[in-house]
């Protein structure tokens, strides 16, 4: 079964990677760019019902450890990624080693890691071996709520939708 998965970015970034039709892996030294190696960052949760349902924080949490002014940004543009059968290497989940919270190892099963110094090229339909299938993109929950002029600090403050009082 192809895997689907979501890589969030900046809206800057959103509009290269939908021009170019490529990813471009984090290669730079240091934790903030590469913490669990080099390559593609992408999240298996969706930027719509999971995004409303968890809330900023937690999904913030699953993907980045927490939500920060560095990574804040990327969570209003996704593309949407399907690769397929056969794609080698195929993305893993990450082991995380140094989460001082959990206070153990532990494998995040909602981020992955495509190991790659190389560019990922997007097909927009029958990818060619060695690429994967742009199959969807464009702004998240959050980005469609700043769409609607709702400032950043009221973003970060909105509850998931699980803690919210039904409305009458």
């Amino acid at each position: 079964m192809p895997l689907h998965l979501y890589h969030y970015t900046t809206k800057e970034s959103y509009e290269k990677i939908i021009q170019s039709m490529m990813l471009i892996p984090s290669t730079q030294e240091g934790k903030e760019h590469t913490h669990f190696g080099k390559g593609i960052y992408f999240g298996s949760l969706d930027p719509f019902f999971d995004a409303q349902y968890l809330g900023l924080e937690e999904l913030g949490g699953n993907l980045f450890t927490q939500v920060s002014k560095g990574n804040f940004e990327k969570f209003f543009y996704f593309v949407e990624v399907r690769f397929p059968d056969d794609f080698d290497p195929m993305p893993q989940s990450v082991l995380v080693k140094d989460d001082k919270k959990a206070g153990f190892t532990y494998e995040n099963q909602f981020l992955y890691l495509l190991k790659t110094e190389k560019p990922l090229i997007l097909a927009k339909e029958n990818p060619a071996h060695g690429q994967a299938l742009l199959f969807d993109h464009g702004i998240t929950y959050w980005g469609q709520l700043r769409a609607l002029r709702m400032t950043d600090k009221d973003i970060r403050n909105e509850p998931p939708a699980w803690q919210r009082k039904p409305r009458q």
